[in-house]
């Protein structure tokens, strides 16, 4: 449990974000490896459900609209009584936002009929699952329920995806079915959900809320519910948009490819989202007792050790990278298929190497320049995303260069800001000493001719990087911060 959690927490918040850490990193083992032995064989099915997938994450926000982020919020102003109210009352606003969506795309359609409505009405149908499943994990967290909830989204999606995928491979189930049978196992994941957290607590659904709010006005809930759900709106936009975009100028196999790769790079921030999400609270204390000394070593010293992760398994994917390219691409039909990776890699990497500035912003008096640099990240990323691709020949690799650079920028954006509010940068020596070792590490491997990539050579390779990787980051690392030094 120590690998996940350091020691500035207790027993307790270890526990759950051990659970939670672990659930993440199986799940994302279970697409990675459905992404190399199974969808690979139909990508055009793959591109499709993604497509449906973001569609679904498109309107998941408007349906949701902060009341998850609200709820857990404003709970400590509430009575325990008042919970079970409050969470029906959000799950019916939910679902009468989405029937205002369901119906306007109704209406549209039958005024003016466009292509590929199943696609829609599948999204809208997932972009509702997404939001119950969002509040329920919100009361789970309330109710202290949240271990077991996060092993059933992060595991359960992974497993019948490619059960579904497979039966439509061997054609049992055709492709309006496989849809179909998607929406409905994640519909079915969202009743056992919420049987699970509210067995002990009965939700009362009901549209008379004034009563709720006796010390927190009903304006200043709306009003940060409002901000939230802007901020959780730009942010999907910008990791789904390109999901969108692909298979308006692409084929749907080219988007499938595409995810398959996004995916295997989404391991390399894994483990810094969960070192943000364990300092959050040691964040926002620093930040409101001025303790601007303790926030840049926490800073320095958390962004070393997520940095040192990300390289690790930048590394194994660059090692084995012949072997990816091999799996994914046989026919050698996409030849840019390794830049698109190594783009890739540096966008996922910028996430890390700059740390948690987005939380200290988020948790400082300054949040709303969130919103800002978001919404310029995103014109950005649009434009850049639709200029490649509708004005150049460069496909995929056009997608990871205007993705990797928003995201470069982004990540630039912020670290300037927080050095001029407080002073500090995510850097240190050894921070600097590790990247030129790396450095040094890559451009070796680079240089290893793909002819003479023999499976034993492949393992030798892994072996001295994890060593020598391993070697400096226990040389290099600096002295630890206690949790005593974040409670003082």
């Amino acid at each position: 449990m120590r690998f996940l959690a350091p020691k500035i927490l207790n027993d307790n918040r270890k526990a759950k974000l051990y659970w939670y850490s672990t659930a993440n990193y199986i799940g994302l083992l279970l697409n990675i490896l459905a992404g190399f032995l199974l969808f690979p064989k139909c990508l055009s099915i793959l591109g499709e459900i993604k497509y449906i997938e973001t569609i679904g994450y498109f309107v998941f926000p408007f349906f949701l609209f902060g009341l998850a982020q609200g709820l857990v919020k404003f709970t400590p102003y509430f009575e325990k009584f008042h919970v079970p109210k409050l969470h029906g009352t959000s799950l019916l606003i939910s679902i009468g936002i989405f029937l205002v969506f369901f119906l306007g795309l109704f209406f549209i359609h039958n005024i003016n009929p466009f292509d590929n409505i199943v696609y829609y009405r599948f999204g809208l149908i997932l972009g509702l699952v997404l939001a119950l499943i969002d509040l329920t994990k919100s009361v789970s967290i309330v109710y202290n329920k949240v271990s077991f909830l996060v092993l059933l989204e992060k595991i359960i999606p992974r497993l019948f995806l490619p059960t579904l995928f497979y039966l439509n491979y061997i054609k049992i189930v055709p492709n309006n079915e496989l849809f179909f049978l998607y929406v409905v196992c994640y519909a079915v994941l969202t009743l056992l959900m919420h049987f699970y957290v509210t067995k002990d607590r009965s939700t009362n659904f009901s549209l008379k809320y004034y009563f709720l709010f006796e010390k927190v006005s009903v304006k200043e809930f709306f009003e940060y519910c409002f901000f939230s759900f802007l901020g959780s709106f730009a942010l999907l936009l910008i990791n789904k948009i390109d999901s969108i975009i692909i298979p308006n100028y692409l084929s749907m196999s080219e988007n499938g490819l595409y995810a398959i790769l996004a995916t295997l790079t989404s391991i390399i921030f894994m483990h810094a989202a969960g070192i943000n999400a364990i300092y959050g609270v040691a964040i926002s204390k620093l930040i409101v007792r001025k303790k601007i000394k303790l926030l840049s070593r926490l800073y320095k010293s958390s962004t070393y050790r997520a940095s040192f992760y990300a390289l690790v398994f930048i590394g194994l994917i660059l090692i084995t990278l012949p072997y990816i390219k091999q799996t994914l691409d046989p026919l050698n039909n996409y030849t840019n298929l390794t830049t698109i990776i190594w783009i890739l890699c540096l966008g996922a990497f910028s996430n890390v190497a700059t740390g948690f500035n987005s939380e200290i912003i988020a948790y400082s008096k300054y949040f709303k320049f969130n919103l800002l640099i978001v919404a310029l990240l995103l014109v950005l990323n649009l434009s850049m995303v639709i200029y490649f691709l509708k004005y150049t020949q460069l496909g995929l690799l056009g997608v990871a260069i205007s993705s990797t650079t928003s995201i470069v920028l982004y990540n630039i954006f912020k670290t300037y800001y927080v050095n001029k509010k407080y002073g500090i940068v995510p850097f240190s020596i050894s921070y600097l000493r590790m990247i030129g070792l790396n450095g040094i590490l890559f451009a070796i491997i680079l240089n290893i001719p793909c002819e003479k990539q023999t499976p034993l050579v492949t393992v030798i390779e892994l072996v001295m990087y994890l060593t020598l990787n391993l070697a400096s980051y226990r040389f290099f690392r600096h002295k630890r911060l206690k949790r005593k030094e974040i409670k003082s």
